[in-house]
């Protein structure tokens, strides 16, 4: 006849207890290891606060940058429709035909009027590889002509 263990804890009793406190701190841990929270010596509170997302605002993949180009710009004032039949607005360059095609954003190096950001959507004629379009003709005048940094955006 089998003797009955006296006792609180059986080795069965004790190996549940090992065997729930191992998937209790092993598998939130393996589970917490596959959601990324913030690239490894980003010390951002930003990243803290948001360890649900993928990744913080702040560590978004850049834009890629395409060919640094240094031409000489100016700015024209003239409204109209420009060559790819919009209307002038803050915002758009134009350049020579055949140097960039139409539609294609670029990134100045130095703000220009508050912007870094535009789109060709027009082109011009000579004088100037890179023409800046402002509504005020006393800004054009102030601008002159410059070397001008950019990049395009792919």
């Amino acid at each position: 006849m089998a003797r009955k263990r006296k006792g609180r804890f059986s080795i069965r009793r004790i190996g549940l207890v090992v065997l729930v406190v191992f998937v209790g701190l092993v598998v939130p841990s393996v589970a917490s290891a596959h959601r990324p929270r913030h690239r490894p010596g980003c010390h951002s509170r930003r990243c803290d606060v948001r360890v649900d997302r993928i990744w913080a605002a702040h560590h978004r993949p850049r834009r890629r940058l395409g060919p640094h180009y240094v031409v000489s710009s100016t700015c024209y004032a003239q409204s109209g429709t420009t060559a790819s039949g919009e209307q002038t607005r803050p915002g758009i360059v134009a350049v020579l035909p055949g140097f960039l095609s139409l539609g294609t954003w670029i990134v100045l190096d130095r703000a220009v009027f508050g912007r870094r950001r535009y789109q060709v959507l027009d082109h011009i004629g000579s004088g100037s590889e890179l023409d800046v379009f402002n509504a005020s003709e006393a800004a054009c005048l102030d601008y002159g002509r410059r070397e001008a940094g950019f990049r395009v955006v792919r």
